[in-house]
């Protein structure tokens, strides 16, 4: 059976080493939540739910359609971690966003 409609995601985007042989620095996600997390809007607690940037708008929050935290192990927490520290919500994130949305 073939999913439509998810990405697999580095979660350490600059090292973009989520291969075979490191597999936790990734997550499967829609193209939506995909494309939140890239951007930094949205990132995962250790926990698996979901923690949301308050630069995204209410219709982005509503689209989202969050219900259950994605299942993680440890490796995928230090990549997660990574990731809050410094992709989500920074600026320079932000800042791409906007200018995705304007275009």
């Amino acid at each position: 059976m073939r999913t439509v409609g998810t990405l697999y995601t580095d979660i350490d985007f600059q090292t973009r080493s989520c291969t075979p042989t490191r597999p936790h620095n990734g997550l499967l996600l829609s193209a939506l939540w995909d494309a939140a997390f890239d951007r930094g809007l949205v990132t995962f607690e250790d926990n698996g739910t979901p923690r949301l940037s308050p630069a995204l708008s209410e219709e982005g929050r509503a689209a989202l359609q969050w219900k259950v935290p994605i299942k993680l192990t440890p490796l995928h927490r230090v990549y997660l971690g990574w990731h809050r520290q410094n992709a989500f919500g920074s600026e320079s994130r932000l800042q791409e966003a906007a200018a995705v949305v304007e275009r």
